[in-house]
């Protein structure tokens, strides 16, 4: 009997433990040479540089810049703080990957978990991470 409830304790910690809620994980960046990578700075590198995205770019709150100023961020302790700023905003945990890029004092953020019917949701924070510019959805 003891021994039952021994094994069913240690399986238990087990379980409680791989079972932690995805809000205490923490975000990292998401690999750069995926697909919907390319295509988000592709994006975001068209929508800031091309001249006829001009209503685009103000309904977002965002400057017009050169596509050389498109970066996809790949620092993971950034991409970190992101998530937690995703998360304070959305009001939900963030996947353990997010997709940044950062025009420069521009940060774009994307996760794949938040989404708003078919639509991804993202959000646009100023370089601090505490203003909120806008929320695309795309």
């Amino acid at each position: 009997m003891l021994k039952t409830i021994a094994t069913l304790s240690a399986f238990l910690s087990v379980s409680v433990f791989a079972t932690q809620s995805p809000s205490s994980l923490q975000s990292a960046c998401a690999d750069a040479q995926t697909g919907f990578a390319r295509g988000f700075v592709g994006y975001v590198t068209r929508l800031v540089s091309e001249p006829e995205f001009a209503v685009a770019r103000n309904s977002l709150r965002i400057k017009a810049a050169p596509a050389a100023d498109v970066r996809y961020v790949t620092d993971d302790a950034l991409c970190a703080r992101v998530g937690k700023a995703v998360e304070r905003e959305f009001g939900q945990p963030t996947a353990a990957r997010i997709f940044v890029v950062r025009v420069g004092s521009v940060i774009w953020a994307e996760d794949s978990t938040i989404t708003a019917g078919e639509f991804g949701a993202g959000i646009i924070f100023d370089s601090t991470l505490t203003t909120v510019l806008s929320k695309p959805f795309r």
